[in-house]
């Protein structure tokens, strides 16, 4: 399973959600970045381990991936804090470099 949530670009439709998050795996916050492993900010311990290394960029708050075989990874779901059966959304934000 793959897991990338992140708060590095706001666009001005709305203000990101930032209360009530059970996971929060922010690029924005480079003190959740530890070179390995990406640590959820929402007060639960849930993390993504960076496989093959993707570039993270401090200035601009998020993540390189080589479109190949870099990704995080967070491990079976049902060991999530947030798993407990019921329906769940999971938002994700890029941006395309080509």
């Amino acid at each position: 399973v793959v897991l990338l949530l992140t708060t590095f670009y706001q666009t001005s439709h709305a203000a990101l959600v930032t209360s009530g998050l059970i996971v929060n795996l922010d690029a924005s916050n480079p003190a959740s970045w530890d070179g390995t492993v990406w640590s959820d900010s929402s007060g639960n311990v849930d993390t993504a381990t960076a496989i093959n290394g993707p570039t993270y960029s401090a200035s601009e708050g998020s993540f390189t991936f080589n479109g190949t075989n870099q990704y995080f990874y967070v491990g079976n779901p049902a060991n999530l804090n947030f798993y407990n059966n019921a329906a769940f959304t999971i938002e994700v934000v890029f941006k395309l470099t080509s």
